[in-house]
């Protein structure tokens, strides 16, 4: 669990996380979409490293972030068309954990997340054809960790988190113009360690943690167009804490 997906186009990949004793994994899983088949790369990770974010460009998979032992800025990559890794040269300005990812045809977006000190508001963008990392303007509205994302062909949507407490709160990010803003659509339910896909229309927020403490099995959609959110009324089969995901492109 709490570990980068990305998605190529016929299927995704799992980089790192933590494994069922709680240890940090260097491990990289590839998700065939057509057969639902896994299989481990014999590439992995050059750090073992779990709570860290997954973007993804045409050519290649990015994990920005995480934890491994300490708050990292590291980023690594896998090569979509040879299933290699390595570190990219370029790191976080500000290392975080447990923050979210979302790209666009351009750029890969870290939001959010914790520095050991405190919650983040900023975002980072991974610029793909020269690997660069660069500070974006744009701000979440409230500082807050172990949110999700995800994306339109315009705009990236964070959503959920905790920021002390859990929260509702849905937060844009323009590609164009890099900007951001709360939208006054919210989730359903205030939850913290959720999870995000999308497809070319709609964006879902699914389960995590509510109050209580409980753990949340709520399904919450984002339309693209109208930027209206609800409940989507259908449920994961059980409630789940950080689980992944994988948006299939096709």
């Amino acid at each position: 669990e709490i570990l980068a997906s990305v998605n190529a186009d016929h299927w995704g990949y799992l980089m790192g996380g933590l494994d069922s004793g709680g240890s940090r994994m260097s491990s990289i899983l590839k998700f065939l979409f057509t057969t639902e088949a896994d299989s481990t790369l014999a590439a992995s990770l050059n750090t073992a490293n779990a709570q860290s974010v997954g973007v993804q460009s045409a050519a290649k998979g990015f994990a920005m972030g995480g934890y491994t032992g300490s708050p990292s800025g590291l980023i690594e990559d896998i090569n979509f068309a040879t299933d290699s890794s390595d570190a990219l040269g370029a790191s976080l300005s500000t290392p975080r954990y447990s923050g979210a990812g979302a790209s666009s045809s351009l750029k890969g977006y870290i939001g959010g997340g914790n520095n050991d000190s405190s919650n983040q508001s900023s975002f980072e963008a991974l610029t793909f054809s020269g690997e660069s990392i660069g500070a974006v303007s744009g701000t979440l509205d409230a500082a807050r960790q172990r949110l999700a994302a995800c994306h339109s062909t315009l705009k990236a949507y964070f959503a959920g988190g905790s920021t002390g407490s859990l929260s509702t709160a849905i937060d844009d990010l323009v590609f164009a113009t890099e900007a951001s803003a709360a939208l006054g659509a919210t989730l359903d339910v205030a939850r913290s360690g959720l999870s995000g896909v999308y497809g070319s229309l709609m964006g879902y927020f699914a389960g995590g943690f509510v109050s209580g403490p409980a753990i949340s099995a709520e399904i919450d959609d984002l339309d693209f167009s109208s930027e209206a959110s609800a409940d989507l009324g259908t449920n994961l089969s059980a409630a789940r804490r950080a689980p992944f995901s994988l948006s299939n492109p096709q």
